[in-house]
């Protein structure tokens, strides 16, 4: 069994850090609006919303890996966790397309998309390990059936 963390570049730090500038502005939305909203209900429910999701954020974007096991390999990002079977998968490809898929477990613009087959549906799942090359290889050798399509995307 191999695991392997989630690669962190500057161009995911941007992206995280607008998330996070994004989130708290709609937090304080209502409070700026309506003098409704400046009673302690409100500032308590509201607060543990907010709080909620920035928990989970971090979670997702910091707590990422890639595990190989047996059969299948364990892609977890804070409370989201996928299992994909190496006999399911039919494609692997590198991708700098990091803003649209299925599942999306992504903490850095290099990624590898991954498609498979989950319930007769077609699916995909778009990662990206530290030691890609390394990652690319065990993948490989783990589903000899998937095309490959390997290309140069690197962001620095």
């Amino acid at each position: 069994m191999m695991t392997f963390a989630g690669e962190k570049d500057r161009f995911f730090a941007i992206y995280t850090a607008k998330s996070f500038v994004l989130i708290t502005c709609f937090w304080l939305l209502p409070f700026i609006i309506n003098d409704v909203t400046h009673n302690i209900y409100f500032v308590g429910v509201w607060s543990a919303v907010y709080f909620y999701f920035l928990f989970t954020s971090f979670l997702i974007i910091f707590n990422v890996k890639y595990e190989f096991q047996d059969h299948h390999l364990y892609a977890q990002g804070g409370l989201f966790k996928r299992r994909i079977p190496y006999d399911e998968v039919y494609r692997i490809r590198t991708t700098a397309d990091v803003y649209f898929g299925d599942d999306i477990l992504l903490t850095s613009g290099n990624a590898i998309e991954i498609f498979f087959y989950k319930n007769g549906k077609e699916k995909t799942l778009k990662i990206s390990p530290e030691n890609r090359e390394e990652f690319m290889s065990i993948l490989t050798s783990s589903c000899p059936q998937a095309e490959v399509d390997m290309y140069d995307i690197s962001y620095k």
